[in-house]
């Protein structure tokens, strides 16, 4: 691939204690990089390279590493898919590109040109700016209706008074609806999140990130977790169109192994905080899944890995 990677990690640790997802521990781990050198981020549009990701390390316990001397690059418009046993580190390297965790160590290089963790609190803003999280536990707004989350992120330049106000062009009220209507939820528009069911949050969370016209980077934690089969196809399909359509780079961990193999373009496998895959999602074989996962894909085969390697094709760009 001749194209620069848009992030890379390079030899990143974390100890467990300042990432446990603790506000204070966040902040004073914001503060101690506040201090370090204040690169900016300037035309990053015009930039190949979202990231590249060079040991990072995680550590969990006393003696345990969630991550461990995890290293890899994401390119521009790509789409991959982190994959592994629930605690192999997928959710860490979704955290620490959203900022929840700061590693301990290493480096996390950004539109080729600036180590995330160099950045003081401003500049990280900057860079988030162009990043959207899809949360698994959704991180939504218990009060606000379905129609005004999807609004406030389609234009979040949007001046606060203006969103306080509800003022929003007919253009922008069209796009937003239209985005519901896809994920079957335009009857229930004016509804508040409170009133909602775990899979309904879920499709307000991925609505919420579709609709943001400034994103150049999607990053989605177990998006898929509380859907059902018909509406996780749907919800996926808009993911991937997003990517191709919208050039968004798109880094998410799945549970569905053949969802991830249909819809990526690459696959990372983790096990026990060290990737031992990192290919073309329509390469892997029965024999990496059971590197990745053991015993534990019992059940599927690979004639249903070569099914979704024949959807997966429909994709190319």
């Amino acid at each position: 691939m001749n194209k620069k990677p848009i992030i890379k990690f390079e030899n990143v640790s974390l100890d467990y204690k300042e990432a446990d997802g603790s506000k204070k521990s966040f902040n004073k781990m914001k503060t101690k990089f506040k201090k370090k050198i204040r690169s900016k981020l300037i035309n990053v549009e015009k930039e190949n390279k979202i990231s590249k990701i060079i040991n990072l390390t995680l550590l969990k316990e006393k003696n345990t590493l969630s991550l461990d001397n995890v290293s890899f690059n994401v390119y521009e418009g790509e789409f991959v898919a982190l994959i592994g046993k629930s605690g192999a580190g997928k959710t860490t390297i979704i955290n620490i590109l959203n900022g929840r965790y700061v590693p301990n160590k290493g480096k996390i290089i950004v539109y080729n040109r600036t180590n995330l963790l160099d950045l003081d609190i401003k500049q990280q803003k900057l860079f988030r700016k162009t990043t959207a999280t899809i949360f698994q536990h959704y991180d939504l707004i218990p009060n606000q209706k379905i129609i005004d989350t999807v609004l406030t992120n389609e234009v979040p330049e949007k001046p606060l008074v203006e969103r306080l106000l509800k003022i929003y062009s007919k253009e922008e009220k069209q796009r937003a609806y239209e985005i519901i209507s896809e994920l079957g939820m335009l009857e229930q528009a004016d509804k508040k999140i409170f009133e909602l069911s775990g899979g309904e949050k879920q499709r307000v969370a991925i609505s919420r990130a579709i609709a943001r016209r400034d994103v150049k980077i999607f990053l989605a934690d177990e998006p898929v977790s509380a859907l059902d089969p018909s509406m996780l196809k749907v919800v996926m399909d808009m993911i991937r169109k997003a990517n191709i359509e919208r050039g968004i780079t798109t880094i998410t961990n799945l549970h569905h192994i053949e969802v991830a193999v249909e819809y990526a373009d690459r696959i990372i496998g983790i096990k026990k905080g060290k990737i031992v895959y990192d290919g073309k999602a329509v390469d892997i074989t029965i024999k990496d899944l059971k590197n990745i996962y053991g015993s534990s894909i019992e059940g599927l085969s690979q004639q249903q890995i070569n099914h979704a390697v024949k959807l997966n094709k429909k994709w190319k760009k």
